[in-house]
């Protein structure tokens, strides 16, 4: 985080899953960025289109 702030990431054992918990305390998103903020990337390829 560019301009300070802390990221915290805690993982946890439930039954037979795991449950893994991200936040930060940084400064937010740019009230110009939060409509874009569940736009997907842009993929040059399809997923198929890779080779394993």
């Amino acid at each position: 985080m560019s301009n300070g702030g802390r990221l915290f990431v805690k993982t946890t054992n439930e039954k037979s899953e795991i449950r893994i918990e991200i936040a930060d305390d940084g400064k937010g998103i740019e009230e110009r960025d939060l409509k874009k903020i569940l736009t997907r990337f842009i993929q040059p390829n399809p997923p198929e289109a890779v080779p394993d």
